[in-house]
């Protein structure tokens, strides 16, 4: 799989396209993860996180689109519990710290 960075994305969502915008820690209130803005059809998730923890991030803001009226214990729960099976699926090779390896020869 190639490792492709990008800044922000467009995606459908229940029928609608949203914005995905993939940011620094800087670009978020402290101790935020991620937002959701369902005026501006907007997810924000910050880019630094670990894979796991960017995968739950996702997740949960996709989450608070699909169903904004949701309770955020359920949301919370539901997306972890995804990114945990998705993660244990070991189907997915996870760059450590979040970040592309180049692809090394083999001798």
């Amino acid at each position: 799989m190639k490792w492709v960075e990008r800044d922000e994305i467009h995606v459908p969502i229940r029928g609608a396209m949203w914005t995905i915008q993939f940011v620094g820690r800087k670009d978020m209130p402290r101790a935020t993860w991620g937002d959701c803005n369902h005026e501006k059809r907007l997810i924000r998730v910050r880019k630094d996180l670990s894979p796991l923890n960017f995968t739950d991030t996702l997740i949960h803001e996709i989450k608070h689109a699909q169903q904004y009226e949701l309770d955020e214990q359920f949301v919370s729960e539901t997306a972890t519990e995804m990114a945990s099976i998705i993660f244990a699926t070991n189907k997915f090779d996870v760059y450590p710290r979040g970040k592309p390896q180049k692809n090394k020869k083999r001798k």
